[in-house]
């Protein structure tokens, strides 16, 4: 009996997590009604990826959109990215190279940022322009009209954040296929809650805002982990009527994954450092899904030992097929 009333408060518990995945949308706005042509300052963050560097910089600087500069900003690297982005500086117009070293800061509230907040914040400081579009060195954006793709949400004057998608380099490896798996349901969760106005996070290798939210105030508040420096920031900031999200194919920025599992699992440590800040009710509904799961297949499986009884089993792999295509669905959104 108690393992039956497990299954039912974990079978309706989980429904309500995949009718959320199952309303996300290519856009929450009207992508094919939205124009959008002011500057755009693109910031990336560097430290010692001479490689991607020089991998990725054309897709970065070649990008289809009238007025945008380029801030690359070089946190102290030692593997010669100095020397490259020196050289690269005076070739063309829109790209502007920031060298960063902060032993020799003079702002203690500036240097006492952690992780990539600091390199992060100088290239703000920096930027001419009156929004903002991050991504990472080792990122490369999937088309020439990226830029355009992910800033046409700020046609509507509410919009200060717009959340993209950034999925990992498909290889062939296992590590590969669980970094693909949980780095879709990462993005199915933060989607989905941000599309009923519950957005509690966004990648740093894909995100936009408008400048004037990008404060001092709000780089110091939310200087509390050494990642954090995109969930944190939309934390604090995101609304329903603020948020905006977009994952259609033009869109999307492609990463570089990690090769083993061990390096894997110390990216994930990190990313879940932030965690213990969220807010209070977003610990509970991210905490909840894995807790349902967990419950779903211990009791459907005690049943089915204790009783013969195939219908939990066969509830059970009808909600596996749910998650399956739930996944597929997402996947397909992203192609469009």
């Amino acid at each position: 009996m108690v393992f039956t009333i497990l299954f039912i408060i974990s079978s309706f518990g989980l429904l309500s997590y995949y009718i959320i995945f199952s309303r996300i949308k290519i856009s929450s706005f009207d992508i094919e009604n939205s124009f959008f042509n002011k500057p755009v300052s693109v910031i990336v963050c560097t430290k010692n990826e001479l490689e991607n560097i020089n991998q990725f910089f054309p897709y970065w600087i070649n990008q289809n959109y009238d007025n945008f500069e380029l801030i690359i900003v070089n946190d102290n690297s030692t593997d010669g990215s100095y020397e490259y982005l020196t050289s690269l500086e005076n070739t063309y117009d829109n790209l502007v190279i920031i060298h960063t070293n902060k032993n020799e800061e003079k702002n203690n509230d500036l240097k006492s940022l952690k992780g990539k907040r600091y390199a992060l914040r100088k290239g703000i400081l920096a930027s001419k322009y009156d929004y903002i579009l991050l991504t990472d060195a080792d990122c490369k954006p999937v088309s020439i009209n990226w830029i355009k793709e992910m800033t046409k949400a700020f046609h509507d004057k509410n919009i200060e954040i717009v959340l993209g998608y950034s999925p990992y380099f498909k290889e062939r490896s296992l590590v590969n296929f669980f970094i693909q798996t949980e780095t879709t349901l990462t993005a199915m969760m933060y989607l989905g809650f941000a599309n009923i106005g519950l957005a509690y996070m966004g990648v740093g290798r894909n995100i936009a805002y408008r400048k004037n939210i990008l404060t001092d105030q709000l780089f110091i508040k939310s200087n509390k982990a050494i990642s954090g420096d995109d969930d944190l920031i939309v934390q604090q900031l995101a609304n329903k009527s603020n948020t905006a999200y977009i994952i259609s194919k033009n869109s999307i920025v492609e990463s570089v994954p990690e090769k083993s599992f061990k390096n894997w699992v110390l990216q994930k440590k990190r990313h879940l450092g932030a965690g213990i800040y969220y807010k209070f009710i977003m610990k509970i509904i991210l905490n909840l899904f894995p807790v349902l799961n967990l419950l779903l297949f211990i009791s459907s499986l005690t049943i089915f030992l204790l009783y013969t009884d195939y219908f939990f089993i066969i509830l059970t792999f009808i909600y596996i097929f749910l998650f399956l295509l739930a996944n597929m669905m997402f996947i397909f959104l992203t192609k469009r």
